[in-house]
């Protein structure tokens, strides 16, 4: 489970860079790609590499049989994730938008 969910976080994170990089309300002082078919190539790519890396994790877990630990690997980060949210809406609710 530690693969999947400290590499999950980079998921979203990779995948809202283009569209940070539409953004033009924000200042953008430092400009690495600077074709849109460069950034996407780039996201397509990081993101493939870190989704792979997570299925790799849990592919071995399935094929030796530890289906408990394969079902925890998934599910636990799926779950914290909700938690995560539960509480962030719980706050928003509570303190107002944050």
């Amino acid at each position: 489970m530690g693969n999947v969910s400290s590499t999950l976080p980079y998921v979203f994170l990779v995948a809202a860079f283009p569209i940070f990089k539409k953004l033009t309300n924000v200042n953008h002082p430092f400009v690495f790609f600077k074709s849109k078919r460069v950034t996407w190539f780039a996201t397509i790519i990081v993101e493939a590499l870190i989704i792979t890396s997570m299925v790799m994790t849990i592919i071995p877990l399935i094929t030796t049989g530890d289906y408990a630990n394969a079902f925890w690997t998934i599910v636990g980060p799926i779950f914290f994730a909700f938690l995560a949210w539960l509480l962030y809406s719980h706050a928003e609710r509570k303190h107002g938008k944050l």
